[in-house]
């Protein structure tokens, strides 16, 4: 796992950004919930409102499997998407084999995972089920092959439910494809506003929310591998 170095010299998001690169290998990258707690134990207590990580807004939405993770998929396998174009919204639907857009508000039944595939018949907005999974199971399911896509079409029997997918426009600083997000609960999925850079924060026990980027905060380097 990533390990991380903790400053408490205020910065502005960019100046932290060039501060890391210059002296270790970038701002905080976190790649599952693993390190998001030894990024958290690296920060204790020795902050008053927020710390500066890698995450920041880009300019294009990109499709993200919320079970994070990067031994749990194979070469292709985040990106093996069976798309029926229909529908728009920036979360996604698995029915009859296929994954269809679909606005997050909607409600919706869903299926998790923690080593099967559990459905739910309680309707439920995607981040709701999301954190319903992540407390009760592993996460929303990822579908990485067309073994599982057939598993899961088994198991929802032509009903369309919400799976782990969803799109954001957030990208790491490093580039890394992490999708691990650890927002505060009120913090939207998807949010067009002028707070483009991401911070972890005192008061949400750093969960994360975001800020404008030319804040200065103290913030976390990663160090090289």
């Amino acid at each position: 796992p990533h390990q991380y170095v903790f400053f408490d010299t205020p910065k502005t998001w960019a100046e932290a950004q060039s501060y890391c690169r210059e002296n270790y290998s970038d701002l905080a990258t976190m790649e599952d919930m693993n390190e998001m707690n030894i990024a958290l134990e690296t920060v204790g207590d020795n902050y008053t409102d927020a710390v500066w990580i890698g995450l920041q807004k880009g300019q294009t939405s990109e499709w993200h499997w919320s079970l994070a993770g990067k031994d749990f998929y194979k070469e292709g396998e985040r990106n093996y998407l069976k798309w029926d174009l229909s529908g728009f919204g920036n979360c996604s639907l698995f029915t009859d084999g296929k994954l269809t857009k679909s606005p997050c508000m909607y409600t919706n039944s869903f299926v998790c995972f923690d080593n099967q595939y559990i459905i739910s018949n309680e309707k439920l907005v995607w981040i709701k089920a999301r954190d319903f999974c992540r407390t009760h199971y592993t996460d929303l399911v990822s579908l990485r092959n067309d073994a599982e896509y057939q598993a899961v079409q088994e198991v929802t029997n032509g009903q369309a439910v919400y799976v782990g997918l969803f799109r954001d426009l957030w990208v790491w600083s490093d580039l890394n494809n992490s999708s691990l997000r650890y927002w505060w609960e009120n913090q939207q999925v998807y949010i067009d506003n002028f707070e483009n850079c991401v911070a972890m924060l005192k008061t949400k026990s750093g969960r994360w929310g975001d800020r404008k980027c030319t804040e200065a905060h103290p913030f976390l380097c990663k160090r090289s591998e």
